[in-house]
């Protein structure tokens, strides 16, 4: 079924006009450039002809945007905070943060309670032994003996969401939070699956420091709050 552009001066379908953008990146322009809708076509229909290296991929392209068009993820409608009573996040059940801290990233463009990324923390740490902490405190700017040290138990940032830097983001804001409202709080660790290249980036990008590695995971440490 064909869906019917969003205004009735548009001579575009929907579809269309999304095929369209598809067209101004494969091709270097695209429906929304053409003076009328029929020329459109026309040149639709000869772009597509024997010999396009890019064919079959703006084929598979069409077919995902064939009577659909997903929703507009905006940035400017993603807010950082606490975790509150009543927030959902696909795939995950956030019973533990009623318990623990958890600071959130949430779509305010879908609802209020629509979470797409969440760090989870455990302040102060309840599985830190005397060994790692000892390295911890000694990878510190100035080592102390006193102050917390928290564990963030996972980041995650829904996959359709991702590499938009909202995983940065949640760092940044998770961090702040820890310097104003839990300022006893001197390190936060955290475990990575040495193969996992790009959390490892994000969390190098983000201050953190390579303490040492158990078994299969690396060990970072951050020490700094602003």
């Amino acid at each position: 079924m064909t869906m019917k552009a969003t205004s009735s001066a548009c001579p575009f379908t929907l579809r269309e006009q999304t095929i369209g953008v598809i067209f101004k990146a494969a091709f270097g322009h695209g429906g929304p450039y053409f003076l009328d809708a029929r020329a459109y076509r026309q040149h639709a229909a000869r772009a597509d002809g024997p010999g396009m290296k890019r064919t079959t991929l703006l084929l598979s392209l069409l077919t995902l945007v064939e009577g659909y068009l997903p929703p507009r993820r905006s940035l400017a409608n993603i807010e950082y905070r606490l975790y509150k009573d009543g927030d959902v996040m696909e795939g995950q059940r956030l019973n533990r943060c009623k318990n623990d801290p958890c600071y959130v990233a949430v779509d305010l463009g879908t609802s209020e309670k629509t979470v797409i990324g969440i760090i989870e923390m455990t302040i102060p740490s309840r599985t830190l032994d005397e060994s790692l902490e000892k390295l911890i405190r000694a990878a510190m700017p100035k080592p102390t003996e006193a102050g917390k040290i928290g564990y963030i138990n996972y980041v995650e940032v829904l996959s359709k969401w991702q590499g938009q830097g909202i995983g940065k983001a949640l760092i940044t804001s998770t961090f702040g939070y820890i310097a104003t409202q839990k300022r006893d709080v001197v390190a936060m660790y955290l475990l990575v699956q040495t193969t996992k290249a790009t959390a490892i980036a994000l969390y190098e990008k983000t201050k953190f420091k390579r303490i040492t590695q158990e078994n299969v995971f690396y060990v970072y440490a951050r020490y700094d709050f602003t």
